[in-house]
């Protein structure tokens, strides 16, 4: 793992996991929690341990996935609360605000270049000025 993820590990493993030694904890494991980090997101899937007995002696073990799945895109990780210094910054994040105002400043420059493309199209009238040696040849 990247020194830059690590932040964001800790805080996965300090907000899913288990405290050690809770009243609570049970000594076996029967749900796996699972990240995945794919596009600058976190994937999150979780997983019961099925148990089928084969013989009498073995037994076949599978995962079943029970849900809930979700996707988190992080923006920036602080070190302190609410606040505080930015310990990581993800550089490929677009706000949603930014986002609407290039796709509506694409439109506008679409249109723009549509307009000028028909301007370009039709047909232009040129007026003359009347060319004072035009009929020197002619008889009056």
């Amino acid at each position: 793992i990247n020194a830059e993820y690590m932040g964001i590990k800790a805080l996965l493993q300090h907000t899913f996991g288990t405290p050690r030694h809770h009243p609570l904890s049970r000594p076996f494991v029967d749900h796996i929690f699972c990240f995945f980090w794919l596009d600058n997101r976190i994937f999150f899937r979780n997983y019961q341990v099925v148990e089928q007995q084969v013989n009498n002696k073995e037994v076949e073990r599978s995962l079943l996935e029970i849900g809930p799945r979700f996707a988190l895109n992080p923006i920036r990780l602080f070190g302190g609360l609410i606040g505080g210094k930015t310990l990581w910054r993800n550089p490929k994040y677009v706000s949603p605000s930014r986002a609407r105002a290039e796709v509506l400043r694409n439109k506008k420059a679409s249109k723009l270049q549509s307009k000028y493309e028909e301007e370009d199209k039709k047909p232009k009238k040129i007026k003359l000025k009347p060319d004072p040696v035009e009929n020197i040849f002619y008889k009056q």
